[in-house]
């Protein structure tokens, strides 16, 4: 028997996780919230584009290593719902395969398997008649690093690479 592709109306958030997110939107971007347009998909070019992909990588990671919070792919910054067709046309439209990529294929494999298992959520919702993923991520027990070299924290609305060997050291000697 063949898999057959999930339809996205069969994966999506309730009336609670719809509001929720409605009350994030408002809020608008923050320490504790980010909004991406796409996952991977640059909706200029219509292609994938390894930026957008390292871009949700880099913000997981510094709500691993801030006092985490929430990405909202497919809202955009003006907090327009943008949706996820551009990502799921990728995934012959299948919310589980897209899940299976995102948590993964990008996430566990560029910052920390244990870390996105322990302390990554995702959740489809119905935002503004589209379909967007909400990733809930929670304060890292241990620091996320990404590709193995880089930290990276929010300051802000902002996610920022930690760069001098200084802002490392602290950082981790914060952690500890």
């Amino acid at each position: 028997m063949s898999e057959e592709p999930s339809k996205p109306t069969d994966a999506v958030g309730g009336a609670d996780a719809a509001s929720t997110v409605v009350e994030l939107v408002r809020q608008g971007e923050s320490h504790h919230l980010e909004f991406k347009e796409t996952s991977r998909i640059n909706l200029r070019s219509g292609v994938k584009d390894t930026a957008i992909e390292s871009a949700v990588v880099k913000t997981v990671a510094a709500f691993l290593n801030s006092d985490g919070g929430e990405l909202l792919i497919g809202v955009a910054d003006d907090g327009s719902a943008k949706g996820l067709d551009p990502d799921l046309a990728l995934f012959k439209e299948s919310v589980d395969r897209f899940e299976r990529w995102i948590r993964g294929d990008l996430l566990a494999k560029r910052i920390d398997q244990h870390l996105v298992t322990d302390h990554v959520a995702t959740e489809f919702v119905r935002f503004r008649g589209k379909l967007i993923l909400k990733v809930s991520v929670s304060r890292g027990a241990t620091p996320a690093w990404v590709d193995d070299k880089t930290l990276y924290r929010r300051q802000g609305n902002q996610t920022i690479e930690l760069v001098s060997g200084r802002d490392v050291q602290q950082f981790l000697a914060q952690r500890s």
